[in-house]
């Protein structure tokens, strides 16, 4: 069976693998959605993902925002990065782990990460020019081609069951269902519509100005 077919018969039967949503990022956006939350909220939600903490002051002790001394704090760190960075940086860690780790095809899962940090990248700062919110574009293009990294798992999954695809094979695949592997992380994640927009449609035209 064509690895086309393969997937996107597994889609059929809901049985595609996908990450489990970065419940430090739930979390944060619980935080954020109330009009009066404080600071140690913010610490409090992201307390126990030793992980991300990590990341977090080690972010907050780089170049681009250290001042005067270095920082040990979680409440000093989300002061100096603000609390609209937090889901940004942790949306992002998740996608750095699901690209991550040893596998056959893990050269072309660390590619796709690279290709997707560009376009967050690129995409906050036509975010930014435009006026509009710059973490919001990063978390937009960071995702728009994640469901290649679904594609890149089951393709794994398959390898393993021994399956032997070539490259040209994998490629065809890539292309053709990662769309459709796209719409069942979006809906798995329970994603705003917009994000579902992006991750879904991203390939078709955009519609013309209005007059």
């Amino acid at each position: 069976m064509e690895l086309g077919d393969m997937l996107a018969e597994a889609v059929r039967k809901d049985s595609i693998r996908v990450p489990p949503y970065p419940m430090t990022a739930m979390k944060l956006q619980q935080v954020l959605s109330k009009s009066d939350y404080a600071q140690s909220d913010l610490v409090n939600a992201m307390r126990t993902d030793a992980v991300f903490t990590g990341n977090l002051l080690r972010l907050a002790n780089s170049p681009f925002y250290r001042r005067g001394e270095a920082v040990t704090s979680l409440q000093v760190a989300v002061g100096r990065i603000g609390a609209k960075e937090l889901t940004r940086l942790a949306m992002a860690a998740t996608v750095t782990q699901a690209s991550s780790g040893a596998g056959p095809l893990a050269q072309l899962r660390r590619g796709l990460w690279r290709q997707s940090l560009s376009a967050a990248l690129v995409t906050e700062a036509l975010s930014k020019v435009d006026g509009a919110d710059g973490g919001e574009g990063f978390v937009a293009g960071l995702l728009h081609d994640v469901g290649k990294l679904l594609v890149v798992g089951s393709i794994e999954d398959a390898i393993a069951k021994g399956a032997s695809p070539d490259s040209a094979a994998i490629a065809r695949a890539l292309e053709s269902q990662h769309l459709a592997l796209g719409r069942v992380l979006a809906a798995r994640w329970q994603l705003p519509e917009a994000l579902v927009t992006v991750i879904t449609r991203h390939h078709e035209d955009p519609l013309p100005d209005a007059p």
